[in-house]
């Protein structure tokens, strides 16, 4: 029993397990909440009904981004919600029926990671609900602009007559509002966030390394502390920080995130928020354009806008967003790891690094091609003189009631728009200079790594031929 025990690899603490299963609960439970709240709301919300009849019409007049299936709607805030509902109620049963033993502990480690993995994909499949009704409500609310008691649908002759204006009427009365397009993913980020909180705690439960870790471990320090007798204060930080010990891979590895993602992390922000001229330019070379391009009177604006190629919406803003928050929430486990002062096995260790290098990898490649993107926006409105555009059609009704939506993005003296991030050898100095730490460091803390590896692999080493001499001796 205690081979297989020690196979297994980790000594379950259940006075901590049964801590971790309440707030594993609670958190599951606050999940629910907010996926049952959002569930309701959308099924109040009676437009969305009339929406349906008329979905089909508005995806040729707005495209896709705006005019999200109903389906796309309830059926992944169910799935979402009723998975969440069903791992709930399954670590309520865990906790009640699994006792203390060698096999328990290996189910509950396994059961434990499929369920938070489970958990992951459905608080995904709820933000894709919320994300998809984000993108309906902007249109509901075009729908509602008016100017002197006449609606932007009036605009729209193709919709006149049909139950579009019965979203118009309901909307006076009910707003039924959620999370903009972006807000949705900021709190999916605080789900992942608590999901991951509760699968640190559940691996402080148990201990993970191994005699032969804890040997280096003690080794590794003893060498630190040895070469460092006789040095000034100065030598011996220095030697602390390039130390080859798995507490400073863990801080080298936050370190170099907490750069990384610090201008990223200001850049998402700014995407984030509804007045920054980030968004301004953002919203009228996307959604902007699809609602423009469905007004007759507004063909000229239309035409210049069309010019401008832009990708969608997504790319530029939600996806950078999505990835540097999920960045955000990897780093948590280095703190984790920190605060544990690294009681936990090389394996783990090596998932976290994995994980936060391709993270890292497709942070800096999707921020710089948002930004790339950005900086060619600027350029064309620049080039296509979008000031005297905008000042033709100010008179224009219909583009009055679409600045109620979307504002007018602030032009400098000379009628242009200023760069909004780096531009041309700053946006690509920044690049590089970001690609080159993060190529430098993880290179470094790679290496320092598999030091540590084959470190253990040698007292493992050790200790076993020294238990297989001991045996023959005694024989």
């Amino acid at each position: 029993m205690k081979e297989n025990h020690d196979k297994l690899g980790a000594n379950l603490n259940w006075s901590r397990m049964k801590l971790y299963n309440v707030i594993f609960v609670v958190i599951l439970f606050m999940i629910a909440i907010v996926g049952v709240f959002f569930v309701i709301i959308s099924n109040l919300n009676q437009a969305v009904k009339y929406y349906g009849d008329v979905q089909g019409s508005l995806r040729g007049l707005f495209g896709k981004t705006l005019t999200p299936t109903t389906t796309a709607i309830y059926v992944p805030a169910y799935i979402g919600l009723g998975g969440i509902v069903v791992i709930l109620m399954t670590e309520v049963i865990l906790t009640s029926f699994v006792r203390k033993s060698v096999k328990a502990e290996s189910f509950m480690i396994l059961s434990t990671l499929i369920l938070h993995v489970l958990a992951v994909i459905f608080s995904f499949l709820i933000s894709y609900a919320e994300f998809s009704y984000a993108n309906f409500s902007t249109t509901y609310d075009v729908f509602s602009l008016s100017v002197d008691n006449k609606n932007f649908i009036d605009h729209i002759p193709s919709l006149k007559g049909t139950s579009a204006l019965k979203m118009i009427a309901y909307h006076k009365e009910h707003l039924y509002k959620w999370t903009n397009d972006r807000t949705t993913w900021w709190l999916q980020f605080m789900r992942l966030a608590v999901i991951l909180v509760s699968l640190i705690i559940f691996r402080s439960a148990f201990s993970t390394q191994d005699s032969y870790a804890q040997n280096v471990s003690r080794n590794l320090e003893s060498n630190v502390k040895r070469t460092n007798v006789g040095k000034s204060k100065v030598l011996k930080f220095i030697g602390r920080v390039f130390a080859t010990n798995e507490q400073t891979i863990s801080w080298w590895a936050l370190i170099v995130t907490i750069i990384i993602l610090i201008p990223q992390f200001i850049y998402v922000i700014l995407l984030s928020m509804d007045q920054s001229e980030i968004t301004m330019i953002i919203q009228w070379s996307t959604n902007g354009k699809q609602i423009v391009g469905s007004v007759s009177d507004l063909s000229d604006f239309s035409t210049v806008l069309d010019q401008i190629k832009t990708p969608s919406a997504f790319l530029l803003v939600q996806l950078p967003i999505i990835i540097v928050g999920a960045s955000i929430v990897t780093s948590l486990a280095f703190v984790f790891n920190i605060i544990r002062q690294w009681r936990t096995d090389i394996s783990t260790f090596v998932t976290q690094l994995s994980v936060s290098v391709i993270e890292m990898i497709l942070t800096l490649m999707f921020g710089a091609i948002s930004k790339g993107y950005m900086n060619y926006i600027v350029s064309e409105w620049n080039t296509n003189d979008m000031f005297g555009v905008f000042a033709k059609v100010q008179g224009n009704e219909a583009f009055q009631m679409l600045t109620q939506m979307f504002a007018v993005p602030i032009f400098n003296s000379s009628n242009e728009l200023d760069h909004v991030w780096l531009y041309g050898l700053e946006y690509v100095t920044e690049f590089v200079i970001s690609i080159t730490l993060f190529s430098t460091c993880y290179i470094m803390i790679c290496h320092r790594l598999l030091l540590i590896v084959n470190m253990r692999r040698e007292e493992r080493s050790k200790i076993v031929n020294s238990e297989a001499e001991l045996q023959h001796v005694q024989i």
